[in-house]
């Protein structure tokens, strides 16, 4: 964490295990009951295929398809996998998403949303969330623009479209790489790890009393 001597305009959140909790191996497990492979074996193969998907390289097809045949899945609809698929999350992170909604009411801070993703768990979260993602300034996703964090590409697009300078930013992920790469940019972050640790680091960018 760079404790910046710029003001923070501009904050731009992640979306998984910082909004929305989730576990992928809530899906590998269920997967795992239709095919002989192991955990492990099943998620060596399926995370490399989670990265294509979230940079819009493969379509749902393709990513049913390879998914169907490296792991060696019997009995397991399209539909069922894709059911399966979207289980992963777990619940909002109330705690955070009432002190985002409390930022965007005092209006200082303008409020950004980032996340590694696929369209077919966005459009579910959209369905599942409806007003969540209302509360944002602008949402970038990774499927959408073909490159995924910790790429230094996908927060320069961020940063461009924004049009503010990296100092005047702030980043909460919660993954460590993703951090750095930011850090790299000269974009203020912190990595996320609770809601207490968080909100602690907070106040050494912004000023809150809420």
């Amino acid at each position: 964490m760079k404790n910046s001597n710029y003001s923070i305009h501009s904050i731009i959140f992640d979306l998984g295990n910082v909004i929305i909790k989730y576990d992928d191996y809530i899906f590998f497990r269920k997967i795992s009951k239709h095919t002989k492979l192991s955990l492990n074996i099943i998620s060596k193969i399926m995370f490399p295929l989670f990265e294509r998907f979230s940079q819009g390289k493969i379509n749902s097809s393709q990513f049913f398809n390879e998914a169907l045949i490296k792991c060696e899945l019997k009995n397991l609809s399209r539909n069922t996998f894709f059911k399966f698929f979207n289980s992963v999350f777990i619940s909002l992170n109330y705690k955070i998403l009432d002190f985002i909604i409390t930022l965007k009411k005092i209006k200082k801070y303008n409020i950004y949303l980032l996340s590694n993703t696929n369209y077919i768990q966005f459009g579910f979260l959209q369905k599942s969330y409806k007003h969540l993602f209302k509360i944002f300034d602008d949402i970038f996703l990774s499927y959408e623009l073909k490159c995924r964090k910790p790429n230094h590409e996908i927060f320069e697009i961020v940063l461009s479209s924004i049009n503010i300078p990296p100092e005047n930013c702030l980043f909460i992920d919660d993954m460590d790489d993703n951090i750095k790469t930011a850090r790299i940019l000269n974009i203020n972050s912190i990595l996320f790890l609770d809601e207490n640790q968080f909100l602690n680091d907070l106040s050494k960018f912004i000023k809150f009393d809420f």
